[in-house]
């Protein structure tokens, strides 16, 4: 009776030690493995969400690429490759046909590479002839001298300032005509742009050539003769 109880307590023992090695050695490392591979998957999952994400940014970027085509072609509009002064001497005409206004002036300086604004106390040191430039960036200085009714001046400025062609308006002064009572003269300084093309911008900006004023001519006056003295015979 006793070697039988010994018996089943050594093979409950047995059965027990069997358990504890088969949780050591072969569940708990299984276990561990699972629960790295788990973590590994999540990470996995958010590094791919990430991605996923990042994806879709740029599909919605690329969505938008004929609207940034659109509105590089209006920039490049406004500011071309080249001087293009006979376009916007007409443009400059039409403008005076719809606010009933008169040219008396215009005048077109020499263009320029415009050149960004520094610190000052930043380039204290600093080599004034170094001062970074706007890429080809060229502004011409343009003047006008316009006569017609306050508001018809007005609306040619605006209308300057708000056509295609870019146009900086940088200094206005409207007095009343003495010339035409009732009317107003209105002096315009300004600038137009030019962005050369970076493949072909050797470094010198070609000079533009400045257009000559054109004044209003003053109304012609005849002269009228006197008479001349005739001489009273005497009788």
């Amino acid at each position: 009776m006793s070697a039988n109880r010994t018996w089943k307590i050594g093979t409950a023992l047995l059965a027990v030690v069997i358990v504890a090695l088969g949780w050591f050695l072969g569940i708990s490392p299984r276990l561990t493995e699972v629960s790295a591979a788990n973590a590994q998957r999540v990470t996995a999952e958010g590094t791919n969400a990430a991605h996923q994400a990042e994806i879709n940014a740029l599909k919605a970027r690329f969505d938008e690429v004929d609207g940034i085509r659109d509105q590089l072609e209006q920039l490049s509009g406004g500011i071309p490759a080249t001087a293009e002064l006979d376009a916007f001497v007409l443009q400059v005409d039409q403008g005076l046909s719809a606010t009933g206004s008169a040219l008396k002036s215009f005048g077109v300086g020499e263009g320029s590479l415009l050149t960004a604004a520094v610190d000052p106390a930043a380039a204290t040191d600093a080599d004034p002839a170094a001062a970074p430039t706007t890429g080809g960036l060229i502004g011409i200085p343009v003047n006008f001298e316009v006569e017609g009714s306050f508001d018809g001046v007005l609306a040619f400025v605006n209308g300057l300032q708000t056509s295609t062609r870019l146009v900086l308006v940088s200094s206005l002064g409207i007095v009343a005509s003495t010339e035409n009572p009732g009317l107003f003269v209105g002096t315009i300084s300004g600038y137009l742009f030019v962005m050369l093309d970076p493949d072909a911008t050797t470094g010198e900006v070609e000079p533009v050539e400045e257009a000559a004023e054109t004044p209003t001519p003053d109304p012609a006056v005849s002269e009228t003769p006197l008479p001349a003295d005739s001489a009273t015979p005497t009788p």
